[in-house]
């Protein structure tokens, strides 16, 4: 499952995590996420690029997959990545000149 080219799918993410023999609220933590958010993702929500690859290395990390430093090396290149922050500029038409900063 998790060498398949596509994104994974809810009950994919259901079995890995079974299969590693997780709670539910276990396999969130592992992966620094809500349960709740985890049971949309089982539920058929996409957990987006980063969080499926998240997924995919977790499991091969506790699966004993060959090269665990590497393993560990992108898995935290991937966390890392998730919880950049986002700048956004807005910018309303109606004055001119007017600029508003947020960070989210």
């Amino acid at each position: 499952v998790i060498n398949k080219p596509g994104p994974l799918n809810g009950p994919e993410i259901r079995y890995l995590r079974k299969n590693l023999s997780f709670t539910a609220r276990e396999f969130a933590g592992l992966l620094e996420v809500d349960h709740t958010t985890l049971s949309k993702w089982e539920n058929g929500r996409a957990p987006g690029r980063p969080n499926d690859l998240l997924i995919r290395l977790a499991y091969a990390a506790w699966k004993g997959y060959e090269h665990p430093k590497r393993i560990f090396d992108i898995f935290e290149k991937v966390r890392k990545q998730r919880k950049r922050n986002i700048a956004i500029k807005l910018i309303p038409a109606a004055r001119e000149g007017f600029e508003v900063e947020y960070a989210v």
